[in-house]
């Protein structure tokens, strides 16, 4: 008799919806930790359905978009992390990193003069950053304009010198 009465309550409770997964429990900080979990294990949908699952709970989490920014950027889908680095900067406008990244995003769309304005823009918010600066060294180059290039990597070499690559760069735009 009582595996019958088992039976119909457990019958009961998963028909009547009391039985939820423990996803539907989850912090959006959990999403966030299980997204990251998946980019390093090149999950990238899984990871930005738990980007988008975190953000869906806390509309201001900054790094959810971020790390969803830099999932869709790994899989080649520019226009959308430069949507999601655009977000991450309206919650946080101090984020250097977040124009960086965006700046990474349009240059892979060739869209050079905007990059440069995001670099710009980061390296106002860090101006001791190497990396910023050749970022922007790159997107002069390609516009074919050595000055400029010249210039930012000269401070990449003056901020970071233990970095062959910015002298690398610094002597390709030299020929």
């Amino acid at each position: 008799m009582r595996h019958i009465i088992f039976i119909f309550a457990f019958l009961f409770l998963t028909s009547t919806g009391y039985s939820q997964s423990v996803e539907e429990h989850f912090t959006s900080e959990e999403y966030y930790t299980r997204g990251v979990n998946k980019i390093h294990h090149k999950d990238y949908q899984g990871a930005i359905s738990d980007f988008t699952n975190a953000i869906n709970i806390f509309p201001k989490f900054a790094k959810a978009y971020s790390h969803r920014g830099i999932t869709e950027y790994n899989m080649k889908d520019y226009d959308e992390a430069i949507t999601n680095y655009s977000k991450v900067l309206e919650l946080e406008p101090t984020y250097s990193r977040a124009y960086f990244l965006r700046g990474e995003a349009r240059i892979s769309l060739n869209d050079f003069r905007e990059a440069i304005s995001d670099y710009t823009k980061a390296i106002e918010l860090n101006p001791t950053n190497a990396s910023y600066f050749s970022a922007k060294g790159v997107c002069y180059s390609k516009m074919e304009d050595y000055f400029n290039s010249i210039e930012c990597y000269h401070k990449a070499v003056k901020f970071n010198p233990a970095d062959y690559s910015y002298w690398d760069k610094l002597g390709y735009s030299c020929l």
